[in-house]
């Protein structure tokens, strides 16, 4: 099994299910500035629950500043037998980028 590499687009249609869980492994500051919704930073309880509900159907979507320190945490989810893990290609920087070609908002 190995996560799979999204782009932005892709991530609006895993925003709208009720199963996702977000991981944002970016620092605290640039949290602060923007974030998708409910994304959370990868705790130990964060990781812990994942561990713990392995054998659920469960969607989770990882990103970072570029796209690439977040392949680690989606290989690591991968190994311990998560099925559905997504990694966003180009990270927040190619969210971003995204956003301001549709002039989409999020929900704060």
């Amino acid at each position: 099994m190995s996560y799979q590499d999204i782009d932005a687009v892709e991530v609006h249609a895993l925003l709208g299910r009720d199963d996702l869980v977000v991981i944002d492994v970016r620092d605290a500051h640039a949290q602060a500035r923007g974030r998708l919704p409910h994304a959370m930073p990868p705790s130990d309880e964060v990781i812990d629950a994942l561990i713990s509900r392995r054998h659920q159907p469960l969607s989770v979507l990882v990103y970072c500043y570029h796209g690439h320190s977040s392949r680690d945490l989606c290989a690591f989810l991968t190994r311990i037998g998560l099925r559905r893990v997504y990694n966003l290609a180009g990270g927040w920087a190619a969210w971003e980028r995204h956003q301001s070609s549709c002039d989409i908002a999020l929900p704060a």
